[in-house]
């Protein structure tokens, strides 16, 4: 994750520019511990104008057990601007990840405005590689259920223009399909414009 200031000038440059999508940044568990540090490193980015947090948790038999930790440490957070914030994001690694997500308590599915499916390892395909179009469609019934959106992100590029069309989520996230070589170099507006044009 990037430093404080970092966020903040990417968030005021956005505004800046009227852009009008959201804006967020993850926030990884570690066991789903919250020490002292952690708690305030989470108020502040509260406070930076984001309009979410994803909270990224590994999609494994740990799963329950640290969203059941940090729903308990939530209630140190005393900034009320932390509702409606934060997104669960469960990470998966392989087919077998299906198991946890959809074993998650429907309780912890209400204390996050939204879940988000993700792939762990970007070098294992897209998240349509992994998890079943079947089983994508549990996970959103799941969220809608419980009032929450649902979201997708992993490896997606131009080429899954026609499955998130179908999946109909209440947004996809791009990362490396919009940017020039790997993930981590700059973005490419071509690459951008194009993907807006599939979706026309």
């Amino acid at each position: 994750m990037l430093d404080s200031k970092d966020i903040r000038n990417i968030v005021l440059a956005l505004r800046d520019n009227k852009f009008c999508g959201k804006i967020s940044t993850t926030f990884e568990l570690n066991q789903g511990n919250m020490p002292g540090p952690d708690i305030a490193k989470i108020e502040e980015l509260v406070r930076l104008g984001l309009d979410y947090i994803k909270i990224g948790v590994s999609a494994d038999g740990n799963t329950w057990a640290t969203l059941r930790t940090f729903t308990e440490n939530l209630s140190k957070i005393k900034n009320r601007l932390l509702d409606n914030k934060l997104i669960l994001v469960l990470m998966i690694t392989d087919k077998h990840s299906f198991k946890f997500v959809k074993n998650i308590s429907p309780s912890m599915v209400r204390k996050f405005s939204g879940i988000m499916i993700d792939t762990l390892d970007k070098e294992n395909g897209s998240v349509f590689d992994i998890v079943d179009f079947t089983e994508l469609n549990i996970i959103k019934k799941l969220a809608l259920e419980k009032n929450v959106d649902f979201g997708i992100a992993g490896s997606l590029d131009i080429s899954h223009t026609k499955l998130i069309n179908q999946l109909q989520p209440n947004w996809a996230g791009y990362r490396g399909g919009v940017c020039m070589g790997k993930r981590a170099g700059p973005l490419s507006r071509v690459r951008v414009e194009n993907l807006i044009d599939s979706f026309c």
